[in-house]
């Protein structure tokens, strides 16, 4: 079989659920993990005949796109910032908007040389700290987890990308203490509603960690108040605390910060134009 044949068969069985663009870029991807073929492979060798065995190959991980599975989990791994992630369903695939928000802490706090501590809350991946830690070496950057799952994911990435984080399987719920004083705290934690569910895509539903996404309709913010908690006991004056945020909820979100010990709060949009990220400093 033809490699055009290939790609008109996943543009025929996936038109329901996905572009014809993002159907590319999936199959694009599928192929550099499998054979090593750049994408450039559609342009100069349309023609290029795909073995059986190669074929089969295709064929199951179309059989499980069909069936919603992320290409992500498909091939285990995907790309945040300039690095490559393991990822698979114990935990949650790194967002632009996270990355958004990484990128924007780096080119605020990299502006000065002395070593920070950070922690980051909810690794899923570990793609936050380690992120982190690979650009600003000179920092102690921590990380914690509820689910043993992810930190395992995330230690296997840290080893892998050479990142020396310390991670540990912590419930933020359960932390009132942390060893040391730290400079910043970030965190990507769980903020959709569950009645934003009907807004939710099926891959997502069906196979991310839906304790990493969804929060009670009745207490939305549950992770921004301990988070909040935890800060004023282990941020230190003048610390910043960086958040991924929901965007229907920022108002109340700087209604809860405006009654604690925080002030210069800064909110930033993403590359959409909601608002996305908060920025805030303890005094």
């Amino acid at each position: 079989m033809r490699l055009q044949t290939i790609r008109e068969r996943y543009i025929n069985q996936l038109s329901g659920h996905f572009s014809k663009t993002e159907i590319d870029s999936i199959l694009k991807k599928l192929i550099k993990y499998y054979f090593d073929w750049d994408s450039i492979i559609f342009l100069i060798e349309p023609n290029k005949i795909i073995s059986k065995k190669n074929e089969a190959i295709l064929n199951k991980s179309l059989n499980q796109l069909i069936k919603n599975k992320p290409v992500q989990y498909i091939i285990g791994s995907t790309f945040f910032y300039k690095y490559i992630f393991q990822v698979d369903p114990s935990v949650l695939i790194p967002r632009p908007e996270t990355e958004e928000l990484v990128s924007w802490l780096l080119e605020i706090e990299s502006k000065d040389n002395y070593s920070k501590i950070v922690l980051d809350i909810g690794t899923g991946s570990g793609c936050i700290p380690i992120t982190l830690k690979l650009e600003q070496k000179s920092w102690k950057v921590n990380s914690i987890d509820i689910c043993n799952d992810a930190i395992k994911i995330a230690k296997k990435n840290a080893k892998r990308l050479n990142a020396d984080v310390n991670f540990f399987c912590r419930d933020i719920n359960l932390i009132e203490d942390w060893s040391e004083s730290l400079d910043i705290i970030i965190s990507n934690p769980p903020y959709i509603t569950y009645k934003e569910k009907t807004n939710i895509k099926k891959n997502v539903l069906d196979y991310e960690p839906s304790s990493a996404i969804f929060v009670p309709n009745h207490n939305p913010l549950g992770f921004y108040k301990k988070i909040i908690n935890f800060s004023i006991n282990n941020l230190k004056s003048g610390g910043l605390l960086y958040l991924e945020i929901n965007p229907i909820f920022v108002n109340e979100l700087k209604g809860l910060f405006s009654k604690v010990f925080f002030d210069k709060l800064e909110v930033k949009k993403d590359f959409f134009g909601r608002y996305r990220m908060l920025k805030i400093q303890k005094r």
